[in-house]
């Protein structure tokens, strides 16, 4: 893969990113509009930004790079149960074991069921699943191995972690100090 073509790949999967989590919210806005409740729309929103992002990537690298999507770190989808089964009980284990190792008190959010059901169908399903299925595909997927294809494993690591730290400070209100702390653990994150 040439330099021209790794970048723009690069560049291309960063825009499907930010396109198709505005058509999310977009249409997930629509059916506030019409009176359904907003942690349902938050779900709507999580389920059309992860699906979108998946058809458009894969279309993309097919049609216009012209490479399977296997090569993307992007296999045929398969749903396992295990994983499925993992991922809703590490949370509690994690906080289980944060809440039993460390002391401290239980301080009510004084939020009704609505609102906890809103707060956390935002977080769970567009910010935990979708968000982290999207910044996978892209930041591991296509840009890891679009880098790869051109130069080396570190160069492929480094780069997309490095982005993903960046990505993050962007339209945030951050001083030098915190723009820097985030680049820096994103990219730690991104490595690990």
């Amino acid at each position: 893969m040439s330099t021209k073509k790794a970048i723009s790949t690069s560049f291309v999967a960063i825009f499907i990113l930010i396109i198709t989590q505005i058509i999310a919210q977009s249409i997930a806005s629509m059916f506030v509009i019409i009176k359904i409740p907003t942690g349902i729309c938050n779900i709507i929103a999580g389920i059309i930004y992860a699906g979108l992002t998946y058809l458009i990537l894969k279309m993309f690298i097919s049609k216009i790079i012209k490479l399977p999507t296997s090569d993307f770190g992007m296999p045929k989808f398969a749903i396992k149960i295990r994983w499925i089964l993992i991922a809703v009980l590490l949370p509690f284990v994690i906080k289980g074991s944060y809440l039993l190792i460390f002391n401290g008190k239980y301080v009510s959010s004084n939020m009704n069921g609505n609102q906890m059901f809103n707060t956390l169908s935002a977080g769970v399903a567009f910010t935990g699943i979708a968000a982290g299925f999207v910044e996978e595909m892209v930041f591991r997927g296509v840009i890891l191995n679009a880098l790869k294809k051109r130069w080396n494993i570190k160069v492929a690591v480094i780069v997309p972690s490095m982005l993903f730290g960046i990505v993050h400070v962007l339209g945030q209100d951050f001083s030098i100090g915190s723009c820097l702390l985030v680049i820096i653990a994103g990219t730690m994150v991104g490595v690990m």
